[in-house]
Parts: C-alpha cells; structure tokens; sequence
C-alpha cells in the first residue's frame, strides 16, 4: 500500500515504513478526537459571569473569564 521512500529515510535519518504510516496516522486520529473533545469542553469549563450583583470586582471577573475563555480557545486552536 505504501511504498519505502529512500528520500523521506535520507531527510530525517529515518526509515518510513508502512508500519510508522499507519501508527502516525492512528496518532493523529486520536489526536483530532481529543481536540475535538477539548473544543467541546470549552464552554463548560469557563462558569459564566455573576450576573446578579454588579461591582468593580464584579467587572472585573467577567473580563477574567473572557480572557480565560479566549485562552482556552487559542490553546485548543494551536
């Protein structure tokens, strides 16, 4: 299926075999799982602002939590 590429072994110091294919491409499908379930997550694992009681400190928070909200995502982007 996947043919030896002596020009890929001759740039990395490295034999690529079928068998290296097929476990990165495994890894990256774990991979893209995972960040996924993390994207997902996002939402849940920043609380929303108190809404109810208005104060300086109050302001405060909710920039917090956008900041860490935005974070997060770059985190999950990167």
């Amino acid at each position: 299926m996947h043919d030896f590429d002596p020009l890929i072994a001759a740039l990395t110091g490295r034999a690529v075999t079928p068998a290296l294919i097929d476990a990165a491409r495994s890894h990256l499908v774990m991979l893209r799982s995972l960040s996924a379930e993390v994207a997902d997550a996002v939402p849940r694992l920043v609380p929303t602002g108190g809404g109810g009681w208005r104060s300086t400190a109050a302001d405060r928070y909710v920039e917090r939590l956008g900041e860490l909200g935005a974070r997060l995502r770059d985190a999950c982007a990167s």
